[in-house]
């Protein structure tokens, strides 16, 4: 599935401009996680935002 398809559909970003999501688009990654891989820990400072395709 298209990256900037997927942006489109996250409800925090539906009202931007198609430019804008284009510039998001630029800026961002797209990497598969094993599951069970833990990518976030109240310990530690975020520096990311992380945007789930599927999963919890």
């Amino acid at each position: 599935m298209n990256k900037l398809f997927m942006l489109s559909q996250i409800n925090l970003l539906d009202e931007l401009p198609h430019h804008q999501l284009e510039e998001i688009n630029e800026m961002t990654s797209s990497s598969p996680i094993k599951k069970g891989t833990m990518i976030l820990s109240p310990n530690h400072e975020m520096r990311s935002l992380y945007f789930l395709k599927k999963g919890k």
